[in-house]
């Protein structure tokens, strides 16, 4: 084959132009037809075009999820998109590719030549070439029509457990299976395939960030919980509708009565065909087909709002999986559990909040250690991360936050957007300078991403520079942000608190003695408001200084580590010479 017929690709439209790494895949038949399928550049293949992997031929299931390589955007299982590799033009960060595209990129690097996966231009010609790329508008597969024949004779076990009776008398077929699927999709991508719409993920998806809040992966409950926190119920109940979420849209204010009552009722149909695939896979089929129709019809529960039974079910599952469907299904109920507090006018769960993602989240890290693998524990960074922000231990968050810059996976869970945001929120306060700035202001992921958000830069960096006076400017844009926020939001009094203190110990460390006014000015305060501040912590002990009033100067202690050191032991060996006195006396 010449070189200019691999990197070409005849359709009815014309010519499309696509990387060079996607000639591994013409030696076959059915994907050079998937390939003819996207016609349009930018878009990733669909979901419904992939029933199995493009590279071992496993069929995809519940627990078999498919993945799209970011460099082709084809669609495969996690064992063949295990690599991670760099692709030129996108993201510095490595991402996940298919065995024929790392087998490229590889023999690529050691070339020292660069494939550009979004839009090439041809040097020689001019003419502008267009990869086939992972957000390609794909046609579905036609589905033909089923014949209603029995023939036991040559029937598989596979077909006539697709062919199961409903409760109305109709037939569920393949079609059937499908819908019910894609209706549990948006519980997220860690259990279930997202069925992703062709039109609205981008090609560089992966490496921009998504300045819509209401990222496409992002979980319902916790968009619907965002929209209901700042006060939009019309837009809560606009996603409810199109998510088909009737418990929810119910419990929203001013909602319409009529069609709750028709979402209710096309929820308690889809439930009742769930049903109808379990008893008949309780009849026909093993543990596993049981057990994974058991887990969709849970899922679905938890969407639409009905948690208490979608919870319980859980609960009876879990025991019966693996440790890696365990972890899955945690992450469920955390993500439930983190939108409960907002979703209370609604009441959708009898269960606490805090408690269910208490629970989920020590359970899902027993079970990470045991077995899970590397997306898991990606994810369960996230997941930990945001646990601590809720109940205000920023310096445990601060260090998980940072560390899944890298990786970051969890846009069900949040934003990658605010993911920096809450990474530069707890180190701030957590950090000292030197970590500060190596592993956050340095940080290649921030640097990209703090650009678009200008009050957090200027948080971020004039801390490092000293600049105290528009430190604290910045502090009040900052705070505007965090009252938007329904997870950080009740932490807003401390964590301006510690901001400020870590902006007043950082100025008084470089100096012995300094003017109260001289303080002031730099940090662009009032005297009086300056005097009554550091009082407040110097008495708290959260600063080592003293005010004198009379001369108007603040001297600072600057303990070194020794003479820290020194001190507990003072401090201790008083304790126990008190505690053996007592003894002493309750003996003698």
């Amino acid at each position: 084959m010449k070189k200019q017929q691999k990197r070409e690709l005849q359709t009815k439209n014309g010519t499309v132009y696509f990387p060079v790494a996607l000639h591994y895949f013409l030696v076959s038949n059915e994907v050079t037809s998937l390939l003819q399928a996207n016609k349009s550049p930018g878009k990733w293949q669909a979901d419904a075009t992939a029933k199995s992997c493009q590279n071992c031929k496993s069929a995809f299931s519940f627990w078999k999820r498919r993945h799209h390589c970011r460099s082709c955007g084809l669609i495969f299982c996690d064992e063949c998109t295990a690599a991670r590799r760099v692709i030129p033009g996108k993201s510095p960060n490595k991402q996940r590719v298919c065995v024929s595209c790392d087998q490229f990129l590889s023999s690529d690097k050691k070339k020292k030549t660069t494939v550009s996966a979004s839009t090439a231009v041809a040097s020689n010609t001019g003419r502008q070439r267009t990869m086939i790329s992972p957000s390609s508008p794909t046609t579905p597969p036609q589905k033909v029509p089923r014949e209603n024949k029995q023939e036991p004779n040559t029937e598989s076990k596979n077909d006539k457990f697709q062919d199961i009776m409903t409760g109305d008398g109709k037939v569920f077929d393949d079609a059937k299976q499908m819908e019910l699927d894609e209706s549990v999709s948006n519980a997220g991508p860690d259990v279930c395939v997202i069925a992703m719409e062709s039109e609205g993920i981008e090609e560089d998806v992966e490496s921009k960030i998504d300045e819509d809040e209401k990222t496409p992966d992002q979980d319902p409950l916790l968009v619907i919980s965002d929209l209901l926190f700042a006060g939009n119920d019309k837009d809560a109940m606009i996603v409810a509708e199109k998510e088909e979420m009737g418990v929810v849209f119910g419990g929203i204010k001013n909602s319409d009565e009529k069609v709750g009552l028709s979402i209710n009722a096309l929820n308690m149909k889809r439930i009742a065909d769930f049903e109808a695939v379990i008893e008949a896979a309780k009849k026909d089929r093993g543990d596993v087909e049981i057990t994974e129709a058991r887990v969709k019809k849970a899922l679905y529960c938890i969407k639409i709002g009905n948690s208490d039974t979608g919870i319980s079910e859980l609960d009876e599952i879990l025991p019966n999986i693996t440790s890696k469907q365990k972890i899955d299904l945690l992450f469920v109920k955390a993500r439930l559990g983190f939108a409960l507090d907002a979703l209370d006018a609604v009441n959708i769960s009898s269960m606490s909040s805090h408690e269910l993602v208490a629970d989920a989240v020590s359970q899902a890290n027993i079970y990470v250690e045991k077995g899970g693998d590397w997306e898991q524990k990606n994810l369960l960074m996230g997941y930990e991360a945001l646990f601590f922000l809720r109940r205000r231990q920023f310096s445990s968050a601060a260090p998980l936050l940072v560390k899944s810059l890298a990786t970051f996976t969890g846009t069900i869970l949040y934003s990658f957007k605010k993911l920096v945001f809450y990474a530069v929120l707890a180190a701030v306060i957590s950090f000292d300078r030197t970590r500060l700035r190596s592993e956050v202001i340095r940080s290649p992921e921030i640097l990209q991403s703090i650009e678009q958000m200008p009050s957090l830069k200027q948080l971020l960096f004039c801390l490092d520079k000293c600049d105290y006076l528009n430190f604290f400017k910045a502090l009040v844009a900052v705070t505007e942000v965090i009252k938007q926020d329904r997870h950080i939001a009740t932490h807003l009094g401390w964590w301006l608190r510690e901001a400020r203190i870590v902006a007043y110990r950082q100025y008084l460390w470089s100096y012995n003695s300094v003017k109260i006014d001289s303080m002031a000015q730099s940090f662009g305060v009032s005297v009086k408001f300056l005097d009554s501040e550091l009082s407040r912590f110097i008495a708290a002990g959260r600063l080592q200084c003293q005010i004198d009033a009379v001369e108007g100067v603040v001297k600072s202690h600057r303990w070194d580590l020794k003479f820290s050191q020194y001190a507990d032991v003072i401090r201790e060996g008083d304790t126990l010479l008190t505690k053996l006195q007592k003894l002493a006396n309750s003996l003698g």
